[in-house]
């Protein structure tokens, strides 16, 4: 277990650092009049101060991330030695890392804001917005059909109708849900951002309407052709764990690996495509020998200038940032934009805080198993079972563990020890107790609890199956 977390952990570290860079990378260069999201005049992109400027900041941003590889490595070794401890670590990790290279970005931001101001580069011939009537007239067209959107939606929706007729275990048609609701939400999420690409992307680049429309149109293709292979290898992934669970009615560690590798190959190739669609771009727009640049750093209440959009007089919730390459903000002076955030904020810092609650009681595990006051006790990572001696029905000692394929419900598991809530194909709903590699193993039954429970301690549990069985004869006269 500990293995395949400090993988999941690897996998998914580089690939927040690699979104990271190849989304905010491109705002080092001097695009569409820019450098860091702030208009520049093109006579002085190459003065001293501009390019010290970049250049620190550029460094800054390198050094912070390659700091962050090694960082998520150290994770990673850290979640072979203890899973828990690695899960707080990793928390705070992200925290810092996504707040700390967004600051990174965002301290250039406002410096050279300040240079701009400083020098007075106001380009006032491009304190406009030009409008070109053939694009918006293009406006919401696509060059890939959104149909396939719903092919894959309702392809996944299929699919599971199997599972819910063949229906294995409590426990395991749960998981499944769970599985068929996210895949369920990435596909629709997908195809209401390809939706809302098509409609807004109509940036005006050039004085050439044949340019301008080419430009969006590019964008257009490879975003939705990128989403759209995002959504097929989604369901690729669900259809293997749907398969996996009706062939075998059970979902082994490896079948988790390869749904994750899958998905994690979906958005890789989705990022391919959304770098193809920039690097296109760039590529007619250097072509182009009437292009047009909009300074707005002054308008609109310089709606740019902390680093993110804040604009009472655009009604989109959501815009093209400009900061970071194929990416989009949100307009924070937007009621629905600030709504949705604080959302957001809550849900992901209760996630958090919730997280980091259920997880402190298994830093340092302590099992307490006991008899007072005629109820037999046992205690350990935050959970409790107790049973009063005179509702046991069924008391006994196994060598090892029962192989009955248990299923955690609800608690913790590691290679040092199970505990929680589990289910078992044999023994139904039950509670664990066990240090893993010691024996025996005491089962308890009553009419509604069943608990096994063992110790580390040499005769310890052989002594409370003695004692619990005497009880049980003097309870019954024998």
């Amino acid at each position: 277990m500990e293995i395949f977390m400090a993988v999941m952990f690897f996998v998914t570290n580089l690939f927040i650092i690699m979104i990271m860079r190849l989304t905010m990378v491109s705002s080092f260069e001097y695009k569409a009049g820019m450098y860091l999201g702030v208009h520049i005049p093109a006579e002085n992109k190459e003065d001293a101060e501009v390019t010290s400027l970049m250049s620190r900041t550029k460094k800054q941003f390198n050094v912070f991330n390659n700091i962050n590889i090694v960082l998520s490595i150290v994770i990673c070794g850290i979640c072979v030695v203890n899973m828990i401890i690695s899960i707080f670590i990793y928390i705070l990790w992200i925290f810092v890392y996504t707040v700390g290279i967004q600051l990174v970005i965002i301290i250039g931001h406002r410096k050279i804001y300040d240079i701009k101001l400083k020098n007075g580069w106001l380009i006032e011939a491009q304190k406009k917005v030009y409008i070109d009537t053939r694009l918006s007239a293009s406006n919401g067209k696509t060059s890939v059909s959104m149909k396939y959107h719903w092919m894959l939606i309702v392809l996944t929706a299929v699919i599971y109708i199997p599972v819910v007729l063949v229906r294995h275990s409590d426990m395991l048609f749960r998981d499944m849900n769970i599985y068929f609701i996210v895949s369920i939400v990435v596909a629709v999420v997908l195809y209401i951002f390809n939706i809302y690409v098509n409609s807004r992307e109509r940036t005006v680049y050039s004085e050439n309407s044949d340019v301008n429309i080419t430009m969006n149109q590019i964008y257009k293709r490879y975003v939705s052709l990128g989403l759209i292979v995002m959504s097929l290898f989604n369901t690729i992934a669900f259809s293997y764990i749907a398969t996996e669970y009706m062939l075998h009615g059970i979902l082994y560690g490896a079948d988790i690996i390869v749904y994750s590798i899958v998905n994690f190959t979906g958005s890789i190739i989705m990022i391919v495509f959304f770098v193809v669609a920039g690097r296109k771009r760039t590529e007619v727009l250097a072509a182009d020998d009437t292009p047009l640049y909009v300074d707005d750093d002054f308008i609109d209440k310089a709606s740019w200038k902390y680093g993110f959009y804040y604009n009472p007089n655009d009604r989109h919730m959501l815009i093209k940032n400009r900061m970071y390459d194929m990416n989009y903000a949100f307009n924070y002076a937007n009621r629905g934009a600030q709504i949705l955030v604080g959302i957001l904020t809550v849900v992901i810092t209760a996630s958090c805080i919730f997280t980091v609650a259920v997880l402190v009681p298994f830093i340092h595990v302590k099992m307490n198993v006991y008899i007072a006051d005629d109820t037999f006790m046992a205690a350990g990572g935050g959970y409790k079972c107790s049973i009063n001696i005179n509702d046991i029905q069924e008391v006994q000692l196994f060598n090892e563990m029962p192989k009955d394929n248990f299923t955690r419900t609800n608690g913790g598991s590691t290679n040092e020890y199970d505990i929680g809530n589990y289910k078992g194909r044999t023994y139904g709903k039950c509670m664990l107790f066990i240090w893993d590699g010691y024996s025996p193993v005491l089962m308890i039954k009553s009419s509604n609890k069943t608990v096994f429970v063992n110790s580390k301690e040499d005769g310890y549990i052989k002594q409370m199956y003695e004692k619990l069985t005497d009880y049980q004869k003097a309870s019954h006269g024998l």
